[in-house]
């Protein structure tokens, strides 16, 4: 796979993923210290349970939103740059009326599978936490690369017979892929064991800043496999492996 659009435009790459592991940083911080918050009510009986879980459920949806936010518009902006004149999105707010929606439900499904796993946990249904525990890994591990894939196609995979056709740069470049899943998954399995140490169980202030710069480099990720995807689209496209593609929808 040619990397030489990735390496021109390096710089341009580097500040917007500055941009994106910062706000990432930022919402994950407030995300931690209103949960916190929330969590020392209930304890205080304050609150009762059932307005706790609402301020849970609303302050995940807000985290949801935001990382949506950031998704569709740091990403809108690194795909018109490294796919131009082909791919456009000329504005921000053009970004967020045409992917907002896309990343924020990929998003909030994620995190709703991820929350379902600890509730069956703490009621005590060990094998249907374990099931949902085990399709949150997978759905992260397959989300990012197929939302990319989706998102590059233009939307045009909504009005196809065959609504699978905007992953074929992935399924039929497995050899190049092969890197980036590598990639994902280490990411995964690294941040499965480091937020699992007893000193993320403690909720403070100190915990939920150490949270925050620990995401940096998982966030980080992100861009990365962004790039990686958007060239196999675009070399899957300019290799003429679907001859059904016509640049002028792009």
């Amino acid at each position: 796979m040619r990397w030489e659009r990735i390496l021109s435009h390096r710089i341009f790459i580097i500040k917007v993923g500055a941009i994106y592991v910062l706000a990432h940083a930022v919402l994950i911080f407030f995300n931690e210290i209103v949960s916190n918050y929330v969590n020392q009510w209930r304890e205080d009986s304050i609150i009762p349970a059932s307005i706790s879980s609402l301020l849970f459920a609303i302050n995940d949806i807000l985290l949801c939103a935001g990382i949506g936010a950031v998704q569709a518009v740091c990403f809108a902006r690194l795909g018109a740059k490294l796919d131009a004149p082909i791919w456009r999105c000329r504005e921000d707010i053009e970004a967020l009326k045409r992917f907002f929606l896309l990343w924020f439900a990929v998003n909030i499904a994620i995190v709703t599978i991820t929350n379902l796993a600890g509730t069956f946990g703490e009621y005590g249904y060990s094998d249907l936490s374990n099931f949902f525990a085990l399709i949150s890994i997978f759905a992260s591990f397959v989300y990012m690369p197929l939302t990319i894939c989706w998102m590059h196609s233009g939307e045009k995979a909504l009005e196809e017979e065959e609504i699978f056709r905007a992953f074929r740069p992935l399924t039929r470049q497995l050899g190049e892929s092969v890197g980036m899943w590598l990639i994902i998954g280490i990411s995964i399995l690294a941040s499965l064991y480091i937020f699992s140490l007893e000193i993320f169980a403690q909720e403070n202030l100190n915990t939920a800043l150490l949270k925050s710069i620990l995401i940096v480099p998982f966030s980080a990720v992100d861009i990365v496999v962004f790039c990686w995807v958007w060239n196999l689209c675009i070399e899957y496209r300019n290799s003429g492996l679907d001859d059904e593609y016509d640049l002028d929808e792009f």
